[in-house]
């Protein structure tokens, strides 16, 4: 656990490639880093739209002191039906990570005994039911069973199914490619597109009710016409019989 810093870039890119990427560079000589060497240290990054949660505790890309790293960045959109198999919020501002997020901190600051983690969502700042964890023996037992439930995955599992999902949603796929870590005091970190087109996987409805109505109009009309047609000849039938027999 330690600082999170996000970056916010609200431009649009222009062309494709490494070269249109956007550049950052890490001053490590400006964080306290110990003695230990390798992925004990360093830093998280996530990538994510602006409405979703950070979930570095969970996912994320590790880059470690003097490591270059560039990423490439594909970009899929879902749009789903909403379904009362499978229901789905369209509301723009909703985010199922944030749910989940907030469902899992909600009942774990409930198991804490009414009290929350430093890094917990300001949300829980403003209930007036929790307070922070101050003590060492509160802040200890919390991030004792912070550790196990999040290993354990019961409860997020349990939040997982309790919200639904977005019916449009955005998902950044990274594909990441580093340079081995050596004793420089500045990382180099490149984003990009590789390409300016992405997928969009939609979901449709294969026989919908127009499709449905359609059909059975049709099948009706048939069965009928048929039905018609076939008490027409068995009357022309009978009616030449009765002559041919009185003749």
């Amino acid at each position: 656990m330690g600082v999170c810093f996000r970056h916010h870039y609200n431009g649009s890119i222009q062309s494709s490639g490494i070269n249109f990427g956007l550049q950052l560079k890490i001053d490590w000589s400006r964080f306290l880093l110990g003695e230990s060497q390798g992925r004990d240290q360093g830093l998280k990054i996530f990538l994510h739209p602006g409405k979703d949660e950070a979930l570095t505790e969970i996912d994320g890309i590790q880059i470690t002191p003097g490591e270059d790293i560039s990423i490439a960045i594909r970009l899929k959109e879902f749009q789903s039906l909403n379904r009362s198999a499978n229901p789905c919020m369209y509301a723009s501002a909703y985010s199922k990570s944030h749910c989940v997020n907030r469902c899992f901190q909600g009942f774990l600051a409930e198991v804490f005994g009414k009290c929350y983690l430093p890094f917990m969502g300001t949300f829980l700042e403003e209930n007036e039911n929790f307070t922070r964890c101050e003590t060492p023996e509160s802040y200890n037992q919390a991030m004792m069973e912070f550790n196990r439930q999040r290993f354990n995955g019961t409860l997020w599992a349990g939040c997982e199914r309790r919200c639904l999902i977005e019916c449009n949603k955005i998902v950044y796929t990274p594909f990441v490619e580093s340079v081995a870590p050596s004793l420089k005091k500045i990382s180099k970190l490149v984003f990009y597109f590789p390409e300016m087109s992405y997928e969009i996987v939609q979901e449709k409805e294969a026989y919908d009710l127009i499709a449905l109505l359609c059909d059975v109009g049709g099948t009706f009309g048939l069965f009928l016409g048929c039905s018609i047609l076939t008490l027409v000849e068995l009357l022309e039938f009978i009616v030449i019989f009765i002559f041919k027999k009185n003749a």
